[in-house]
């Protein structure tokens, strides 16, 4: 610096002023270009902060549409299953679906599904011929409803889920999934209906913890909606398709104006993988930025003072060569806004680490800690992997708690969670550390027996876990499947103690179903697919019983109260 002084020093009075005329400007364009590309970057990173946590948000709300969706499929597919029996015509299904047998049927197959409002059956006329909903049956006519002609019409009908509609029974407003009943040729026969109302969507959507001017939307592939939170009169009608907010993909984000208000919005949109659904998280790009508009504002200020300091040094130094004082002012100046920086960069990375807690809480169930859906299909799929390259096998158990939801009524919903934190703690303690026990959801919990390899490791195993099973069994490759049984077996056996929540002494059982790598299928979603319909044949064959499918083959106690004990039966 002195040389520089020296130099202009020896300069006329005005070639020196005119240097530091022009140095001066040229160092407060500098400091505002460098300004203003902090702030954009800034800006770009708040945007990017929020597409992340929607995309997060989107996947979880993606999770339990899927989850729910898929309940009330497996609910109406299988009371289509039993109507379609035996059935040819018309008349035959109107004399088997009819009675107050069918409606305590009916009722039996929603317990422990909260989601279904109720299950109905229709004749091909569009009569109501049973409802789980009331009996004795009301007179009920959906002949004129716009699904129930596109079922009549369209014989590759599947998964159809239609607009809102009022119930003409109890007048809430209601998602119907429908079902197609066919005779042998595929002629139309009548429809089975699985009712969700919007409130089931409603009210978990609210629970969810959502900035302010951020929305979540579940709509059809067509752009109809079918739920919002918070609510408004965008119900039913039709908005952005599936076309163009994913392109044909899987999941997107875009910004875009709003088609209600017009205001600039962030929209991360994921696709339901088997229905023809889409989730929207949204937020305001404005509300978003409203944090970085301070900090920008700060920015500029702190820039203008700089720029001021700058002036002023140069006029100084060029009327009176005291540049110094002046120059440690600036470069005071500059050192604040330095710190600035690291401030914002330290506010960066707590919001990284927030970021990961985030996606933690999207793998993890929030009332028992254990891996959720999404966390357990990827174990699967490691697990799938390293069973493949090694030629071994992998296990998944299916279970289901029977009589849950009387503990639910009676003792409230704070006690039937710690019974469900009790329960998800000894089946932790009935498996090994490489293997998974995951919470579906509800009193659904999937457990993932990983990394088995011969006959001795099963009968290891089975010895260290319970007395469930005394001998080895090896019919063809059944012994994998005495493997998962014998845990099994050690699961209904722990679930079976009582449980102390609350001064209360809790007696809860479990159906288990067991599905079996590659015997069952090939992939996560096959695997727990096999295994929940074992669960439901479990259930049907009496609770607190074991069913494992693989092969042809069935796993089941000898007796209901000796689950230790298995024989291998061949399916019918």
């Amino acid at each position: 610096m002195a040389k520089r002084l020296k130099i202009a020093g020896s300069k006329p009075p005005h070639d020196s002023q005119r240097v530091i005329f022009i140095g001066t400007a040229a160092l407060i364009l500098l400091l505002f270009a460098t300004v203003a590309a902090f702030a954009m970057n800034l800006r770009q990173r708040e945007l990017r902060d929020q597409e992340r946590q929607l995309t997060t948000l989107g996947k979880v709300l993606v999770e339990q549409a899927e989850r729910s969706f898929q309940s009330v499929n497996l609910v109406i597919s299988s009371v289509a299953e039993t109507a379609a029996a035996g059935v040819t015509d018309d008349a035959s299904l109107t004399q088997k679906m009819i009675g107050h047998e069918v409606y305590l049927l009916l009722r039996a197959k929603i317990e422990g599904t909260p989601q279904i409002d109720a299950v109905t059956v229709f004749d091909r006329q569009g009569k109501m011929l049973n409802s789980s909903r009331t009996w004795p049956t009301p007179e009920i006519d959906i002949s004129d409803r716009a699904f129930f002609r596109l079922a009549k019409a369209d014989r590759n009908l599947k998964n159809y889920i239609t607009e809102p509609l009022q119930n003409r029974d109890t007048g809430a407003w209601t998602i119907y999934l429908v079902h197609r009943i066919s005779g042998e040729g595929g002629e139309f026969l009548g429809l089975i209906l699985g009712a969700i109302q919007m409130q089931y969507f409603e009210d978990f959507y609210r629970a969810i913890s959502l900035g302010e001017g951020d929305s979540i939307a579940l709509r059809r592939e067509d752009g109809v909606t079918l739920a919002r939170f918070p609510q408004s009169d965008e119900i039913g009608k039709m908005h952005s398709d599936a076309e163009h907010l994913l392109g044909g993909g899987v999941s997107s984000t875009v910004r875009e104006a709003s088609l209600i208000d017009g205001t600039m919005r962030i929209k991360a949109t994921h696709r339901l993988s088997d229905f023809h659904l889409i989730v929207v998280a949204s937020g305001s790009e404005q509300i978003v930025l409203a944090g970085w508009r301070a900090m920008a504002f700060l920015l500029a200020m702190g820039a203008l003072g700089c720029a001021i300091a700058i002036t002023l040094a140069g006029f100084m130094l060029a009327r009176h060569w005291k540049e110094q004082a002046q120059l440690l002012r600036a470069h005071e100046d500059l050192r604040r806004l330095t710190d600035q920086t690291g401030a914002m960069a330290t506010a960066a990375r707590v919001a990284e680490a927030t970021a990961f807690q985030m996606v933690y809480a999207a793998e993890h169930d929030v009332l028992t800690g254990l891996p959720n859906r999404l966390l357990l299909n990827d174990r699967i799929g490691q697990a799938i992997a390293f069973a493949r390259r090694h030629k071994r096998r992998v296990a998944l158990l299916f279970l289901d708690l029977d009589g849950f939801k009387h503990v639910n009524d009676s003792l409230g919903h704070m006690v039937g969670d710690k019974l469900l934190q009790s329960v998800a703690s000894r089946l932790v303690s009935c498996v090994r550390g490489s293997d998974t026990v995951s919470r579906q959801g509800g009193d659904e919990f999937v457990v993932l027996l990983a990394q088995v390899e011969e006959l001795e490791d099963a009968a290891v195993t089975a010895s260290r876990i319970a007395h469930a099973v005394t001998g080895l069994h090896s019919i063809e490759h059944g012994e994998l499947h005495v493997h998962a049984a014998t845990a099994a077996g050690l699961m209904l056996d722990a679930v079976a103690e009582p449980h102390s929540v609350e001064r209360h002494q809790l007696y809860v059982t479990a159906s288990i179903g067991v599905s079996v790598f590659p015997d069952d299928g090939a992939d996560a979603e096959t695997l727990i697919k096999n295994a929940d319909t074992a669960m439901y044949q479990a259930k049907e064959g009496g609770r607190r019983d074991i069913r494992c499918s693989c092969r042809g083959l069935l796993v089941m106690p000898q007796s209901r109260h000796a689950v230790g004990r298995f024989r291998l039966m061949r399916r019918v």
